[in-house]
This record gives C-alpha cells, sequence and structure tokens, in this order.
C-alpha cells in the first residue's frame, strides 16, 4: 500500500510541477500557492495521500522554479532537505519530490 500512495503521489506532483510551469509561460511569473492553479491549470487540486492536506509548496527565490511536494510515509515534513528513498524501507524519512 505505501509503494501504491508514493506512486499515486508522484504523479499527481507531476501534474502539479507542470501547472506551475504553465501558469509562469502564461502570467510570466510563477504561483505563490498552489490555490492558483485550480481551476484554471488543474480541474481541482489533489490531496496528499500521507497527510489528507494539500500538498506542500515551496519557493526559494522568484527566479527558480517552485517545488510541490508531499510529506512522504512518515508524515514528517524535511522541507525538500532529504529525499524519500523506497530502498530504506518503506516507512523511511524523506519527502517525495
Amino acid at each position: 500500500m505505501i509503494r501504491r500512495d508514493v506512486a499515486k503521489s508522484r504523479l499527481a506532483l507531476i501534474s502539479l510541477n507542470s501547472a506551475a510551469q504553465l501558469y509562469q509561460r502564461k502570467t510570466g511569473q510563477y504561483p505563490q500557492s498552489l490555490s492558483q492553479l485550480a481551476p484554471g491549470y488543474l480541474p481541482s487540486l489533489p490531496v496528499d495521500c500521507f497527510s489528507g492536506k494539500d500538498f506542500l509548496f515551496k519557493q526559494a527565490d522568484a527566479a527558480v522554479p517552485p517545488v510541490a511536494f508531499s510529506v512522504g510515509p512518515d508524515q514528517q515534513t524535511q522541507d525538500t532537505q532529504t529525499i524519500y528513498d523506497p530502498t530504506n524501507g518503506t516507512l523511511s524519512s524523506g519527502d517525495i519530490l
């Protein structure tokens, strides 16, 4: 079940990050929040299956594309510093990018 949820999260993140790129191409700037992507670029915002909440969103700099991410199976955010690695076990720490 964990691996299925990781795959679902990765697919949703591809959609979110693609929508953010489309938003940038149309407006000339990246969105400040994921809510700016729906309904214009996505029909609705997906929910992170690990937290049951919206995916997290981080933008370090206005010139750098923002990153949508999931808290992952441990349900703790590492603020994109640690990336989930399934080879460490299904409960390993790390965010899904």
